[in-house]
């Protein structure tokens, strides 16, 4: 089961689940997946960087069985965290799942 867990952040900031944060390396740099870890299943399909985290880098896989390329959503837009709405969104719409124990 998963609850959502929504935090407005000034322009600028991203909310890593916890707290608003200034860098996305620093805030999130062990919660995101490696380019060179993945190989795509398929090809143009995109697939979240950070899949905790609403930030904007994300990564789009241009063949099958290559890794894919990092991209980012327009300025005021975050890749959207649900593996079944695989886009950009305003980062007010973005939903972090958060794990019930």
């Amino acid at each position: 089961n998963f609850n959502t867990v929504t935090h407005d952040c000034a322009t600028g900031l991203y909310f890593d689940g916890w707290e608003c944060r200034a860098n996305i390396t620093t805030c999130c740099a062990h919660d995101c997946l490696r380019s060179e870890d993945i190989k795509c299943a398929a090809a143009n399909i995109n697939l979240s960087k950070c899949p905790d985290l609403c930030v904007p880098e994300y990564y789009h896989c241009g063949a099958a069985g290559k890794h894919p390329i990092e991209k980012t959503c327009p300025v005021g837009q975050v890749f959207n965290t649900n593996p079944d709405l695989p886009f950009c969104l305003l980062e007010e719409f973005c939903e972090i799942p958060e794990v019930v124990n």
